[in-house]
């Protein structure tokens, strides 16, 4: 090995050292972000969760399969 590897080099240091506190700074920003999100959706009623529309009007099933199939 040559000799330049054995010695510190007190710039790699310094740039290492930003490195590894700006990483975990990063690191527990995702963190709080992470937390925060869960927090938002668990503030969700489970009623207000749902994946179709209500309709209050009765629909034949023809015409939830048109609707459903795009066709009218």
């Amino acid at each position: 090995m040559s000799q330049h590897l054995k010695e510190k080099n007190p710039f790699l240091d310094k740039l290492l050292d930003w490195y590894d506190k700006s990483k975990e700074a990063d690191q527990q920003e995702i963190k709080k972000s992470k937390e925060d999100f869960i927090n938002e959706i668990r503030q969700f009623k489970k009623e207000q969760i749902s994946n179709t529309i209500v309709e209050h009007d009765k629909i034949t099933l023809w015409s939830r399969i048109k609707k459903t199939l795009g066709i009218g």
